[in-house]
């Protein structure tokens, strides 16, 4: 009996000591090393058991379900054979839920042996996943493209989104010994960022003087980085220049400031709404734009009501048509050159000035009678800038003169302050009328009896400073003396006795405003600078002048 017993006894402590002997370390070949983070939803599980057994069966046991509040573990894997000390991993686990910002995963292993049963645990590990890149918002410049600056203490500057954030590199060929060299400086600072915080980098800002170098550019990108290994790069190359010198300067030009078929000045009215106006072109590497301004009433101070404003982005497009111009208004011309930097320069010349005149200016389908408010032109100009079938011209013999295309009188002049007759087959503008009050007042007084006595004859209201009425004009060459005026009592000369102002605008059936004198009707009609009325002049009637500025 006692033989049998201590066999027995023998045989188990030997299984004791089989067991106490079994170790499970984990992770031996550093595939996840505990409280570390993986960058893929691939796991792979890597462990180690020794003991006196040849094999052993081991379990996986993971919180790793998908879910990041999982805290208790449960069997993934079961019996895989394994090898007494030998380095083993478990068949990879995919789908591990990303976790991003926190080591939430743990993970232990638990073998046993054929004569081990009861065997032997690992210590629990933790682990997490963040296989999500940082997420970089760049700050400054605002532009990722080429940027442009007059500063030269550029700002660069980043937000960084990730739980785990560690640093970011900045890059650039900034040479801190010798300004810009060229050479690419591929650490040129490291930034601890915090997420989800706007931070600047502050070397690029220190007293490092960054050279001029609006003919070139400076490089820069950068790389930041998370704690899991994560990163996320700017491309490559991206540039800034360093501009502080404005466009040179530029004098408006003259020669290209016109209507679509004259040439303007300053101080300058005319019926054109879009005209033309030129400048000298400016010299800029970084050229941005010349921003073309007109200003209503007041110069300089500008208004988006009343003022107008383009930009012509081209360095060499040096002539420009605004769109679209008040009518009778007056306005006051500025261009600005402006480079990529913001560096800017105005026009040498201040102040030019262009005023809109809305009379003669529409042209309605049918007959139109305009006058000449500056400097003369012929028929064939008529015709040609209006597109008009048929223009005439009531000659100084009481003749009329027209001019058709290919027919002759077609050099027959216009002159200042007399009037034309066109006929549209359809309506348009005329935006060629420009005054010149210089001619027009050359001939101010104007001679009635000079026309057609016992007729009809077309005149032209030649005060560019005050607006007549018909009945300020009937009592001025109807009282006696002509011109003395007769204030509120009736007339008491009969030397022209009709009147009638043609409307261009006006519907067909109202293009004519008539007038007789000692009557009410229509007697508070206007007449502005370059208006046309038509006068019936009596028989009877002999030296008959006009001073435009006594009529009143």
């Amino acid at each position: 009996m006692k033989k049998i017993l201590i066999p027995i006894l023998i045989l188990l402590i030997l299984v004791g000591l089989v067991s106490a002997a079994t170790v499970v370390n984990l992770d031996p070949q550093g595939v996840l090393a505990n409280a570390t983070y993986q960058t893929s939803s691939t796991i792979t599980y890597g462990f180690n058991v020794t003991g006196n057994q040849s094999t052993y069966d081991c379990d996986l046991y993971t919180t790793e379900n998908g879910s990041s509040g999982q805290t208790t573990h449960r069997i993934v894997v079961t019996n895989y054979p394994t090898s007494n000390n030998t380095n083993t991993n478990f068949v990879a686990r995919t789908d591990v839920a990303d976790g991003t910002g926190t080591t939430n995963y743990t993970w232990a292993v638990f073998c046993n042996g054929l004569t081990d049963p009861t065997g032997a645990w690992s210590v629990n590990n933790t682990f997490g996943v963040d296989a999500t890149d940082p997420v970089v918002t760049i700050n400054y410049p605002t532009s990722n493209g080429a940027w442009y600056t007059t500063n030269t203490a550029p700002r660069i500057g980043l937000t960084v989104a990730d739980l785990n954030a560690d640093s970011c590199v900045l890059k650039t060929n900034l040479n801190t010994s010798s300004n810009y060299s060229g050479g690419y400086v591929t650490n040129f600072e490291i930034y601890s960022y915090t997420n989800n915080t706007a931070f600047n980098f502050t070397k690029i800002n220190s007293s490092n003087a960054w050279d001029d170098n609006n003919t070139g550019a400076y490089l820069w990108e950068y790389e930041c980085n998370d704690s899991a290994g994560n990163s996320a790069s700017l491309g490559s190359n991206y540039t800034f220049y360093i501009d502080t010198v404005a466009p040179t300067a530029f004098a408006f030009s003259t020669s290209l400031w016109r209507t679509d078929n004259r040439n303007l000045s300053n101080a300058t009215t005319a019926t054109d709404y879009t005209p033309q106006i030129g400048w000298g072109a400016t010299t800029e590497f970084n050229f941005s734009r010349y921003e073309v301004y007109y200003f209503k009433d007041a110069y300089g101070i500008y208004n988006s009501t009343t003022d107008l404003f383009d930009n012509v982005t081209t360095r060499t497009t040096v002539a420009h048509n605004i769109s679209t111009l008040a009518a009778d208004s007056d306005y006051f011309i500025l261009v600005t050159a402006y480079d990529l930097a913001g560096n800017s320069v105005n026009m040498t010349t201040k102040n030019y000035k262009y005023s809109t005149d809305s009379t003669n200016r529409e042209l309605a389908a049918g007959w139109n009678i305009i006058g000449n408010v500056g400097n003369a032109f012929n028929l064939s100009d008529l015709r040609i800038w209006t597109g008009a079938t048929t223009v005439s011209y009531w000659n100084s013999t009481h003749e009329w003169q027209s001019h058709v295309s290919g027919g002759s009188y077609g050099a027959v002049s216009v002159g200042a302050g007399d009037a034309a007759l066109i006929y549209m087959a359809s309506a348009t503008t005329l935006s060629d009328l420009i005054w010149n009050t210089t001619a027009v007042e050359e001939e101010l007084t104007h001679n009635v009896t000079n026309q057609t006595a016992s007729d009809w004859n077309l005149m032209m209201m030649r005060d560019d400073d005050d607006d007549k009425t018909l009945q300020e004009l009937d009592r001025y060459l109807n009282c006696v003396p002509i011109g003395t005026g007769c204030g509120s009592s009736a007339n008491n000369g009969t030397n022209v006795t009709y009147m009638s102002v043609y409307n261009n605008s006006a519907s067909s059936g109202s293009k004519y405003i008539p007038f007789v004198g000692n009557w009410s009707i229509n007697n508070a009609t206007p007449l502005t600078f370059g208006n046309i009325v038509w006068m019936f002049l009596d028989a009877s009637s002999s030296d008959i002048t006009i001073n435009w500025t006594a009529v009143s």
